[in-house]
């Protein structure tokens, strides 16, 4: 159930927030009408991962902001995270590719994934149908 990923994923930052404290800047805006959907566990969880540590660096001040809209049967998920001057190892982006593979799976050419860097954001899209 949806109501079950967002759980996961206020924990998930809840946790993330205490181990960084005042060094990462964190903003989560759900707009939802309804609830009752299902979409595949821990879809979501994978971008906002991927978000943390790309915006980690030397000297870094972690901005991460997170928009989830569920309307009309669709559900986008927009990510945006700085991009430090020195960018710390990158690990995540196995995560990314993941993603990728499971939405051609799943949604087949129903859905759009895109990561773009923008001046000096990174905005990861995610909308699928419901």
């Amino acid at each position: 159930p949806i109501e079950d990923e967002i759980s996961y994923i206020e924990n998930y930052l809840a946790i993330e927030k205490y181990k960084m404290g005042d060094r990462l800047r964190l903003n989560f805006i759900k707009k939802v009408d309804e609830i009752k959907y299902q979409i595949p566990p821990f879809l979501l969880t994978p971008l906002i991962e991927s978000a943390i540590e790309r915006s980690q660096g030397l000297g870094a001040l972690p901005f991460i902001e997170i928009i989830l809209t569920i309307k009309n049967g669709k559900l986008k998920m927009e990510v945006f995270n700085s991009i430090p001057e020195k960018p710390g190892k990158i690990k995540k982006q196995i995560l990314i590719d993941k993603v990728r593979n499971q939405l051609q799976y799943l949604y087949h050419n129903k859905h759009t994934f895109k990561v773009e860097k923008i001046n000096n954001l990174e905005q990861t899209t995610l909308e699928i149908p419901l």
